[in-house]
């Protein structure tokens, strides 16, 4: 229940100046004023406050405007004009107008433009001190025509948004009018979006991030991720992974590390098998096509709610933050027709940057794993084999055994290997394999509206080409937002549809040329020969018994990486519609309500076609084909390609009962309230299926049996495996909340509470173990507005904060229900199920507390500013798995019991250095600290050396890595490392005689340090921009080694890293080098070397992110022509380091991961052009 009480209103008349008296005016009922600068300079005012919303506005302009012989004129709904009262002077002169004809004294014609000579309608002319009944309204084409009665000296011209214009009166009767824009509107009241509802920045005590549309568009990328990229301080974007985090993260898992994503007052939705991102990566490698769930050019503002005062009101999704993004919405007057467009070109990347071996040092290495017999000739047949099943060697190999088969001369063994060592594939793998990255956006949006409504219109088509050929992604975006007054402004309607259709397509063939996998190519191995073929490899078997299963009738069992890159069609195609709706009625002085309502469907579908042509296919069908008695080929796999189809089909509605109350309640406090319920329901389904023997002409398929056995060609038996997925589940919510604020003194004092219970189906079995409440409370104090600081001239405005409060993060990987996994009885056939996990009555939020506190402020006139915040979190009741009794069934469950403490320090400054008409420069500097540790007791510190893999530990942050003490190589050319005490320990030492107290400490993994220092140098019309990010204070452990051969009989592509060719050969090279030499070679030495402190490198760099050069076209320039406005722009992206702790020459935002080399990105041109009508 939610109680108000409303003290009795006191009035009182306050004397301040003409301007704070508007200020106020505006405050209470939005108005808009426009007038001439010296206008109200060193006037007085009058004002009864608080002003109360139950008396029109006009009264309120009557008391500050009539005693100083000013008038307002209407120009629009809630916007005047002010003007000078000459009323007076026209008293008694009657008798100079005696002789003047009836009815026009005079008549004056003309036509009103805008300064590039676009027509204004509905312009107001009318005789100076004679008010607008005696005036004239321009029409369609901007003429007018105005018949005066009496005798004027000057005529006075408005428009809405327009400095209004006073022209003096002379013998002609033809007058034409240049309007310009309005610099003297009265600032609007900045606001913060929380979602709920909007707040004054004066009255916001919470923690808060803003980006501006302008922010946004000064960015031309792609995806909008880097567009939001270091704007504010506190959120760390990782363009490798494509992921955002806000104050770091509070939980041990990576699934509900994201923030939380509003969109026009209601988050996205969210389900089990899908997170509501800002953008998504379609391939998995670096480089991959970027997919934009929102078109950057709809955005008005993006706010990023960061600590629990601003959070809380979210509840229990709102731990790791809330991203509030607001999307454009019309505005009064005439329809205005905007297009934009952002053209990219990039080089592919440069492969001379992979960490590669040459091909004559790649060879260099063959030979010594050859002759070392960790290979065996793979000609000869094992006895136990049907036929001669080995895996090939690469070429380089095969002469190495062809002359020791004698089959091939040592001469032309050394005439092979000294060709193929002079081959470097790069140059076929970027011409061939990889293209120019281009990206194209264009949008184009209409907006406008008239006394009672406004509109916003737009669609936009995204295409992004990647550097990998044959990938690709492209968006549709359409949206509309509408607002309607009804029943005389009692009824606001705000109308919002968006849809979104998306198609993307992930080959991953020409990423696999550069992994090292299988399909990875070794440094000599080329995609073409001299005549312009394709090459093709064996992969499973040698190429004389691939020619031989040929023969036979098998299809060909080789490899072309080209042929195979259009063999394949991987497409994902996706539907996304929103629906928006808020229906704001006003109930009495300061008190609304509000029903609101959100729809959202989502629809994806994914078609993975392999043809039978592609090696996948041919391989697997090869694979499962045997021949019978009768000489025919019997297959396992039926003939045919492969159809794996994915389908998603999920749909969310929200509906929301809100009271507002913005209320004065006495002349020194003010009331801010929303208390509300609202009701949530998310249900999704999702079907994955494979089909065999694809014909994509026909679209058919061969009906299967997944458990049926068969023999495949080594004489094993197989079975092809059930591979159909079905999913559905639906969840429910319901909540209550509610955010108040008391400003005092007008807002130098500001109290703010929230506090919110959320009902999850989810979590635990009891409503009082799901509906806790969350809440939070903060205070702020405008210090500037006290009466000792009045005299401070140097200082603008200074504001303390200081916020405590609780929010949550949504389980995900347990829940008070259980998980059934179905399948079939190879056997029986039988729909067979097992219990994947129980249900967990106790399941409930993880909960993140935290204590902010922060001060703004300003100098200089304003030109320097700074946002300084500084916070502690506690979180606990992190889901952590622990042991259970195994009688149950399980040895370990999922609990709420762990718990982490985290705190940090952020820093935005802006300084306006140069500020001039003509010229500028205006700077942003962030500057973010964030860490975390583990403060569960119960999570004991390993201690043993597995403590190198990262589990988690008390006393640790969650991205903790500890190495080796490396000691060098012995002299067998081993690794060596040093225990605690300084002593060395060998490689035939077991890991066993080591503890975690042998290992050193090395740091975090993440950058605790980060931030931006943005520039722009304006000059006239043109703006030259310049970006640069850093990222300091982190490790990261160096791939040095990887497939690198530590056993008899290796099996496996060999490793083609750079370092590899520094390894040590020969007693004494342990002088030179650290890498651990083949011969002698163990895992522990291989195991200690790769996780030893000397692999260990800084994280820390400063990137010069993006240069761009603006140019807006003057009004002069365009007059004459259909453009209102026009502005052009060239940027360069991605231009590499400025400087790097490192001296290994690696970017440690793309450094070398899992099986693929992922490059930095390559530099990225971009056009802009951005127009109105």
């Amino acid at each position: 229940m939610l109680c108000v009480g409303f003290f009795n209103t006191v009035s009182a008349q306050q004397k301040m100046s003409l301007k704070q008296a508007l200020q106020e005016i505006q405050k209470a009922y939005g108005t808009k004023f426009s007038y001439q600068a010296e206008l109200i300079d060193g006037l007085q005012a009058t004002l009864t406050l608080p002003l109360s919303k139950s008396q029109p506005v006009e009264r309120a302009l009557k008391q500050v405007l009539y005693p100083n012989k000013l008038l307002f004129l209407y120009v629009q709904d809630n916007y005047y004009t002010l003007i000078t009262d000459n009323r007076e002077q026209e008293v008694n002169t009657d008798a100079a107008r005696s002789n003047i004809p009836e009815p026009n004294y005079r008549t004056i014609t003309g036509k009103v433009t805008d300064a590039i000579g676009m027509p204004l309608v509905s312009a107001t002319v009318f005789p100076e001190g004679m008010g607008n009944r005696n005036g004239s309204v321009t029409s369609s084409d901007g003429s007018f025509t105005l018949r005066l009665q009496q005798e004027a000296t000057a005529l006075v011209v408005t428009y809405v948004g327009m400095q209004p214009k006073k022209i003096p009166l002379g013998k002609t009767n033809v007058i034409n009018v240049t309007m310009d824009d309005n610099l003297n509107l009265l600032k609007e009241v900045s606001v913060v979006s929380m979602g709920y509802t909007k707040l004054p920045k004066e009255r916001a005590t919470g923690a808060f991030g803003s980006i501006t549309s302008k922010e946004i568009r000064e960015v031309p990328s792609i995806n909008i991720l880097e567009r939001i990229e270091n704007l504010t301080p506190g959120v760390q974007v990782d363009l490798k992974q494509n992921t955002i985090r806000v104050r770091g993260v509070n939980s041990f898992s990576t699934a509900t590390a994201s923030p939380l994503i509003v969109v026009d007052g209601f988050p996205v939705m969210e389900t089990t098998d899908r997170a509501g991102n800002l953008s998504d990566v379609v391939s998995n490698v670096s480089g991959g096509a970027i997919l934009n769930r929102y078109n950057p050019e709809d955005i008005e503002s993006i706010t990023i709610l960061k600590d629990a005062a601003a959070t809380s009101i979210w509840g229990a999704r709102a731990g790791n933050g809330v991203i509030v993004i607001e999307t454009k919405r019309g505005k009064n007057g005439p329809t205005a027709v905007n297009f934009s467009t952002n053209l990219s070109i990039s080089s592919p990347a440069d492969l001379n940057k992979l960490n590669t071996m040459t091909s004559a040092q790649y060879i260099d290495l063959e030979r010594e794993v050859k002759e070392l017999g960790f290979l065996t000739d793979p000609a000869i047949k094992q006895d136990w084999q049907t036929f001669n099943s080995n895996a090939p060697l690469g070429e380089a190999l095969e002469w190495m055994f062809k002359v020791d088969r004698g089959t091939a001369t040592v001469a032309e063994g050394d005439e092979a290997l000294a060709r193929l060592s002079q081959i470097d594939n790069k140059s076929q793998i970027r011409d061939l394999m990889m293209q120019k990255a281009v990206t194209q956006q264009y949008n184009l949006s209409l907006s406008g509206g008239a006394n009672k409504s406004s509109y916003y219109i737009s669609g936009n088509y995204t295409r992004d080409l990647p550097v990998f050929r044959e990938n690709l992604g492209q968006s549709f975006f359409l949206t509309s937002n509408l607002t309607n007054k009804l029943f005389n402004d009692r009824l606001t309607l705000n109308i919002g549809i968006n849809y979104t259709y998306s198609n993307s397509v992930n080959n991953p063939t020409a990423a696999n040329t550069i992994s090292t996998g299988v399909l990875g190519l070794r440094p000599y191995e080329l995609l073409r020969d001299e005549n312009g073929n394709n090459i093709e490899r064996s992969i499973r078997f040698r190429d004389e018994v691939s020619q031989d299963f040929l023969d036979k009738g098998y299809l060909p069992w080789t490899y072309s990486a080209l042929d195979d890159l259009y063999a394949v069609d991987n497409q994902t195609s996706a539907n996304r519609f929103r629906f928006n709706m808020d229906a704001t009625t006003k109930l009495g002085e300061g008190l609304t309500f509000s029903v609101l309502g959100s729809l959202q469907r989502n629809l994806e579908v994914t078609e993975d076609i392999s043809s039978v042509d592609s090696y996948y296919v041919r391989d697997m069908v090869n694979y499962g084909t045997t021949i019978n008695t009768a000489g025919k080929r019997v297959y396992g796999v039926p003939m045919g390609g492969t159809l794996r189809l994915a389908n998603y089909d999920g749909w969310e509605y929200n509906l929301r009962g809100q009271l507002n109350v913005d209320k004065q309640l006495a002349s020194f406090v003010k009331l801010n309230l929303i208390g509300g319920a609202e009701i949530r329901q998310t249900r999704y389904q999702s079907s994955n299926q494979v089909r065999y023997g694809f014909n994509p002409d026909t679209y058919s398929n061969l009906i299967v049996n997944p458990t049926a056995n068969y023999t495949n060609v080594e004489g094993w038996s197989s079975q092809i495996g059930y591979n159909d997925n079905l999913a559905k589940n639906i969840n429910r919510a319901l909540s209550y909340y509610s955010n108040a604020g008391l400003s005092f003194l007008n807002d130098k004092y500001v109290v703010s509470g929230s506090l919110r219970f959320d009902d999850y189906t989810l979590t635990g079995a009891a409503r009082n173990q799901r509906a806790k409440p969350l809440w939070s409370a903060g205070v702020k104090w405008n210090a500037k507005m006290e009466n000792f600081m009045q005299n401070v001239n140097w200082l603008d405005a200074l504001s303390f904060r200081m916020t405590y409060g609780v929010a949550g993060t949504m389980p995900k990987s347990a829940a008070n229900v259980v998980v059934i996994n179905t399948s079939t009885d190879n056997n029986t056939n039988e729909q067979i199920a097992s219990i994947a996990s129980p249900a967990n009555n106790q399941i409930s939020w993880e909960k993140v507390k935290t204590f902010n506190l922060g001060t703004d402020f300003a100098v200089l006139h304003g030109r320097l500013s700074f946002n300084v915040d500084i916070y502690q979190k506690r979180m606990s009741d992190i889901l952590y798995r622990l042991p259970f009794n195994p009688t149950y069934g399980w040895t370990s469950l999922e609990f709420n019991s762990a718990s982490m403490k985290g705190n940090g320090f952020e820093l935005g400054m802006r300084m306006d250095v140069i500020k001039n008409k003509a010229y500028g420069w205006s700077s942003l500097f962030n500057f973010s600290y964030n860490t975390n540790e583990v403060t569960d007791n119960r999570i004991v510190k390993n201690t043993t050396t597995n403590l190198v893999n990262g589990s988690f530990a008390v006393g640790l942050p969650l991205d903790y890595m500890y190495a080796y003490r490396w000691a060098g190589l012995d002299d067998k050319g081993q690794s060596q490392v040093y225990n605690k005490n300084g002593e060395i320990i060998s490689s035939a030492v077991g890991n066993n005689m080591l503890s975690a107290d042998d290992l050193v400490y090395q740091g975090r993994t993440t950058a605790p340090y980060f931030g931006a220092f943005n520039n722009d140098f304006r000059y006239k019309q043109f703006n030259l921009g310049v970006r640069i990010s850093y990222s300091m204070g982190n490790v990261l452990r160096r791939s040095s080694v990887q497939n690198y051969p530590d056993y008899v009989g290796y099996r496996g592509v060999i490793g083609s890293q750079k370092d590899l060719a520094e390894r040590w050969r020969q007693p004494g090279d342990e002088d030179f080098t650290n890498v651990p030499g083949l011969k002698n070679v163990s895992y522990n030495s291989l195991q200690r070397y790769t996780y030893s402190d000397l692999l260990t490198i800084s994280g820390s760099y400063i990137r010069l992110q993006q240069i761009s050069l603006s140019y807006n076209a003057p009004a002069a320039l365009l007059k004459g022509s259909p453009f209102k406005s026009a502005s052009f722009s060239a940027s360069a992206r991605n231009l590499g380091l400025i400087w790097t702790k490192n001296k290994d020459g690696i970017d440690p935002a793309y450094l070398y991961t899992n099986n693929y080399n992922n490059l930095p990105p390559a530099k990225a041109f971009f056009i802009s052009i951005n127009t109105s009508f």
